[in-house]
This record gives structure tokens, sequence and C-alpha cells, in this order.
């Protein structure tokens, strides 16, 4: 069963639900056609019924989680973000991936030997490209199509692009605090357009069509995908606070935890969330561009048959 097959055995059960008892469809066909809405409360579902999906970010998130333990052990000045303790954490998603428990603040980088540079930097790192190749294999095996080179190298291409222009607005805010505002705006905006470009790089395009057919196929519904990436955001940050509920100590390397938890279920969720909307809001702008053929043609036969018509007229 494809995600699109799920997907929609649950848009017909929810229309089953709230519809009139009367109202009965023989095929249980939805005639609204493939409607690319509430892609994660969708995902919940799919991913429930199809644990195998987790499979590919859980190996991603025992890679960060290593990570993160190295950072929390290194010399290296880093910061952990401020996670539940007295409040709750709200985030959004800018790709399938988790919340990390560790950071690196742009001061302590500041006069540090090579090796130690370089190292901060792969740990760095390890997030986006695991979370790239993890989102290719769950929307590869969620559609049903095959994991290839390609594939994985546009996927983890995309990723890590949002994600170092993701760590420099970040490093930008720390030098310019009023620049946070519109850098914040920006960057909801853009994780609610792009919000299925991972998928359609994972599926077929590269890093740049997928961004440029993604922006396209969330006109419209930007509100809506806020939602999602700030919903799979929140999911994956109240998972990476797992540590700190648990009273486990931020020097402790077990406050990696929740690391490992955000990765394997936030990322698996929002892999397979913008999977649902890529699949369907293509099949419906196909859907919607063979109707105005239909439409056009249907207009193109009316007027060659009031043109022959008056041309039988003026013969007579």
């Amino acid at each position: 069963m494809t995600v699109t097959e799920a997907v929609r055995e649950q848009r017909e059960r929810d229309a089953r639900g709230g519809s009139d008892p009367d109202d009965e469809r023989g095929d249980g066909d939805d005639p609204r056609g493939p409607d690319p809405s509430k892609p994660v409360r969708r995902a919940f579902g799919v991913v429930s019924r199809r644990p195998v999906l987790l499979f590919a970010f859980a190996l991603a998130a025992a890679v960060v989680a290593v990570a993160d333990v190295a950072r929390i052990l290194d010399p290296v000045g880093n910061a952990t973000p401020n996670v539940v303790g007295g409040g709750l954490s709200f985030s959004f998603l800018a790709y399938p991936s988790g919340t990390r428990v560790t950071m690196v603040t742009p001061g302590a980088l500041v006069g540090l030997q090579p090796w130690w540079l370089l190292a901060t930097v792969v740990l760095g790192a390890v997030g986006p490209l695991a979370a790239g190749v993890a989102t290719t294999w769950t929307v590869a095996r969620a559609a049903k199509r095959e994991v290839t080179v390609d594939r994985v190298l546009a996927t983890t291409t995309y990723v890590a692009a949002v994600a170092a222009a993701w760590h420099a607005s970040v490093w930008l805010v720390e030098a310019f605090p009023a620049a946070v505002a519109p850098l914040l705006l920006v960057g909801l905006w853009l994780s609610a357009r792009l919000f299925p470009a991972p998928a359609l790089a994972a599926l077929d395009r590269s890093p740049l069509d997928a961004a440029s057919e993604a922006y396209a196929l969330t006109r419209g519904r930007a509100f809506g995908c806020f939602l999602s990436v700030l919903g799979a955001g929140t999911f994956g940050a109240i998972l990476a606070d797992a540590g700190s509920v648990a009273a486990i100590s931020p020097s402790d390397p077990l406050f990696a935890l929740g690391t490992a938890l955000s990765y394997t279920f936030a990322g698996a969720i929002g892999a397979v969330a913008a999977t649902i909307y890529a699949v369907e809001a293509r099949e419906e702008r196909d859907r919607r561009s063979e109707e105005r053929d239909r439409r056009s043609e249907e207009r193109g036969q009316w007027r060659e048959g009031r043109a022959d018509d008056g041309k039988r007229r003026n013969g007579n």
C-alpha cells in the first residue's frame, strides 16, 4: 500500500464518519479528488500502520545522538536550547528531522585550533546529512519508489542548503539582534511554502526544481502548510525535551536521548507528511489541468459547431 492509497482510505473513513448515513457511494471514492490537507495528522496514521517507515530515521537518530554526546563531552563551548523545563517549547520543521539538544554558539568558534574547528563543523553537519539520507529512504519506501544515488544526493543537498541558511540566520541574529523579527517571519513563510520540497527532491526533482515546484504547489495553502511545519516541529521539540523532563543533567550524555526520540519520530512524520502533500498536490494539479483541457476542448467543439451551423444557414 502506497502513501496515497493509505491516506485515501483514511480520508474515506473520515468522510463516512461525518456524512449522512443514507448517502451511499457505490465505489467509496471521494468525488473531490486528491486533497493535500492535514498531512501531519494523516502521516501519524500512515506511520502507525506502517512502522517500518521509522527505520531510516531511527538509524539517523542513533548517529545524531552520538554526535550530540560528542558535543556534550567536547571542550568546545556549546549551549543547550531552552527546552521544556518550566514551559512549552515551540519550533518548526524546515526539513524532515528532529530537534538537537546541543548547538554551538558563534563565539565558541573564535580562536579554535584547526582540528577542533573541523571537528565542530563535522559534528554540526551530521544532523542534516543523516536527515537527508533518511528522508530519501522514507519517501521512496512510502511512495514505492527506488532509492538511487541521484535521489540521495538531491535530497541531501537540499537539506544541507536549508540547514546552512538556518545556521547563518541564527548567527546573523547573534550579531544583529534587531534582525530576529524579519528573519523569523521570512523563515516561517519559506518553511511553509517549501514544505513538500524535500519529498519532491527524493521523488524525482533537483534541489532547485524541488523548491520551485513546492512553491507552486503550496500557492493558496501557505497557512495550512505553516500549521504543518509548526505541528511537526513542536512535536520534535517536545520529544527532544525528554532529558529535561526526566531531570537528566545537560552535561550527562543520556541527555541526548531526547535527540534520538525526536529524530526517530518527528523526522519520519515530517518525511511522510511531505510525501503525502507532494503526491496528492501533484495529483490535484494534474486533475485540474485535465479538467481545464477538457473544458477548453468542449468550448472549441462548441465554437466549431456554431461555425458549421452558420455556414449551413448562409448556404441555404
